[in-house]
């Protein structure tokens, strides 16, 4: 207790210490000092203990089903695939550096196809090396802000063809969630100007210079 009555930081039991009490973790000693402090508690930590218990109740009775064979099976295929992507780059992969061969604001332009409304929300850029293709769509928010939905397609096989990939923009960075089977990824929030991509699956890294300062608009 502080000298005013009010109760003093040690009085007052700590959530975990709650859970651990009415979950019975404890043990008979610890347990009767938390249950004396609770019994001296404000409205507050009752509250809470009523909230807990509840939580308690439910998460008791709520059914848990194993899921069927097919998800599972599914789930490990994924897992391995997932896997081999993110064992890092080893030293031996090999950096491509592609160059575009597309970029929807110049060509439409020149093939005379103007965007729906005079504005162009999206641009559609394709790049291209010796073994690899690569395409990336860039899209605009209403922050002002782009998303960039990209493929690494490799002309053959690989043995991890989900790809990481990032963009650095200035000294601004961001990095793609997990990507999928088919080579796909995605990077939100990146700002606009000129970039670089990167894209890794260990056993190739693709590199592209993005011109994202003039689009789209």
């Amino acid at each position: 207790m502080n000298g005013d009555g009010t109760p003093s930081d040690d009085d007052i039991p700590s959530d975990v210490e709650l859970l651990d009490w009415l979950e019975g973790r404890l043990d008979p000693a610890q347990a009767a000092h938390v249950e004396e402090k609770v019994g001296r508690a404000d409205q507050e930590v009752h509250t809470t203990v009523s909230w807990l218990r509840m939580l308690h109740t439910v998460a008791h009775a709520l059914p848990i089903h194993e899921p069927p064979p097919t998800v599972r099976e599914g789930l490990a295929r994924y897992f391995t695939v997932w896997s081999a992507a993110h064992t890092g780059v080893r030293p031996m992969a090999r950096e491509i550096e592609v160059r575009v061969v597309f970029d929807s604001r110049r060509d439409d332009a020149l093939l005379g196809v103007r965007a729906a409304g005079g504005s162009r929300q999206s641009v559609h850029l394709a790049f291209t090396a010796d073994g690899v293709d690569l395409v990336v769509d860039a899209h605009r928010g209403s922050d002002g802000r782009l998303r960039l939905d990209g493929q690494v397609l490799p002309w053959a096989p690989v043995s991890a063809p989900v790809f990481g990939a990032w963009i650095a923009v200035a000294d601004s960075y961001e990095q793609a969630g997990d990507g999928d089977a088919l080579g796909r990824f995605t990077i939100r929030n990146v700002r606009p100007g000129f970039g670089r991509l990167t894209a890794t699956n260990g056993e190739i890294t693709v590199v592209a210079e993005l011109d994202l300062e003039t689009g789209p608009s």
